[in-house]
């Protein structure tokens, strides 16, 4: 699903939600999570 996004021109966010789809949702909101948390704890 990641690399089918650029040409598509979907986020993540949009993709609706199936077999196929849920680890790459599940990845990016992984990430998400992770960046705010290290950005709210001051780090870069």
């Amino acid at each position: 699903m990641h690399t089918d996004a650029p040409l598509t021109g979907e986020v993540v966010t949009t993709y609706p939600r199936s077999r196929a789809t849920a680890n790459a949702i599940d990845d990016y909101k992984d990430l998400a999570l992770e960046l705010t948390s290290l950005w709210a704890n001051g780090k870069r």
